[in-house]
């Protein structure tokens, strides 16, 4: 069943009384171009492990009242994306694109992730706290994100200090 590993679905019973979800390795792109019925509005915190490409207007629409996120992308995710720079910035087009037609939240608290995980939810709403934890930093990537979500704060883990001496950022 391809939609055994899609929490939207596979919880739509809970719908009215899940206040906080954690999965891990969950698959909401398991029909191209599907807007979930399902809602859950008590939903305030949403981790995604070891996930899919994110796919944000999935997680919008399901979850409108999100105060924090937090996101990892798997690596076999990435690898199937490919090395280039071009297929991030589509993914990210893509869901930026499908925010503005189907749905986004207006604010989130907190979103916490690598900056490509970021990168690629191409987020559309303002994000008080944007927390970036890894040491890959791309100056494209991390201006991108901070141009579209605005953060008050943004808290860097795991990242060599030097990387900011340069002035560059």
């Amino acid at each position: 069943d391809s939609t055994i590993r899609n929490p939207i679905l596979q919880l739509h019973n809970s719908q009215d009384t899940l206040r906080k979800l954690s999965v891990e390795w969950a698959d909401t792109d398991c029909d191209l171009g599907v807007l979930y019925k399902e809602c859950y509005p008590n939903v305030k915190t949403l981790t995604l492990a070891s996930n899919e490409l994110p796919y944000t207007m999935h997680y919008a629409r399901a979850y409108p009242n999100l105060s924090e996120l937090t996101l990892d992308v798997a690596t076999r995710e990435l690898a199937e994306l490919g090395r280039g720079i071009d297929s991030f910035v589509d993914h990210r087009y893509v869901n930026k694109l499908e925010q503005m037609q189907h749905g986004k939240w207006e604010r989130l608290t907190a979103v916490h992730g690598t900056l490509i995980d970021h990168f690629l939810l191409g987020l559309l709403c303002e994000v008080e706290q944007v927390h970036i934890n890894g040491n890959f930093m791309d100056k494209r990537m991390f201006r991108s994100v901070l141009s579209t979500t605005r953060p008050k704060y943004v808290n860097f883990q795991g990242f060599d200090v030097d990387l900011f001496f340069e002035g560059e950022f």
